[in-house]
């Protein structure tokens, strides 16, 4: 059954995606809010930006359906409603503007916040020796980041991970995140997977 298979995605890891804008949240609060953000805490609508802009004179471009922005994910209008079709459990998605350049001018197409509100412990890291650790640790925290170029079958995952939402993070693993098959099929047929890096977990 399609419902058997766990996706996890390298996007975090994809440095095409990031995107020099700034936005209304003040430092101490945009650091604290991507924090909570990455580890999948609940977050409410004030804890992200209202708008993102270019204080240069630069124009920015259209963005891409996936995009991070000071460690802020924003998704597309069209990822958006596929994500919605989903179970999403707590995760939530919180309309902001992007402004194109020193504020005046809007960016074509309408944009979210992404606040993944879902954990799930299953990742399994003894069974997912090509994830890596942070060396520079001096205590091994248990946690991984995934691999810089993964494969299917690299990350290993419980069977624990076909349950509940479809779409979450992992606190033992950084630089990725889940999805289930049903969402990666909702996304497919939409044509929106092409940013996501996405592989296939091994089921244990």
């Amino acid at each position: 059954m399609t419902d058997e298979i766990v996706w996890v995605s390298g996007a975090p890891k994809d440095s095409t995606l990031v995107k020099g804008f700034d936005n209304d949240l003040r430092v101490a609060d945009r650091m604290d809010a991507v924090k909570r953000n990455d580890a999948g805490e609940a977050l409410p609508p004030e804890r992200f930006p209202k708008e993102f802009y270019r204080k240069s004179h630069e124009k920015a471009q259209k963005l891409p359906d996936l995009a991070n922005s000071g460690g802020f994910w924003l998704v597309s209008a069209a990822v958006a409603d596929v994500l919605r079709s989903g179970n999403l459990g707590r995760t939530s998605l919180y309309p902001t503007q992007v402004f194109r350049n020193r504020k005046k001018t809007p960016l074509e197409g309408a944009y979210f916040c992404l606040n993944f509100g879902e954990q799930k412990r299953a990742f399994l890291p003894e069974l997912s020796p090509l994830a890596e650790r942070n060396w520079y640790d001096k205590i091994d925290r248990g946690y991984r980041y995934l691999p810089s170029l993964p494969k299917d079958g690299d990350i290993a995952v419980d069977r624990t991970a076909r349950d509940g939402p479809d779409l979450w993070v992992d606190p033992l693993l950084r630089d990725g995140f889940f999805l289930s098959d049903r969402l990666v099929r909702a996304l497919r047929a939409a044509k929106l997977t092409r940013r996501l890096s996405l592989r296939r977990c091994r089921v244990i």
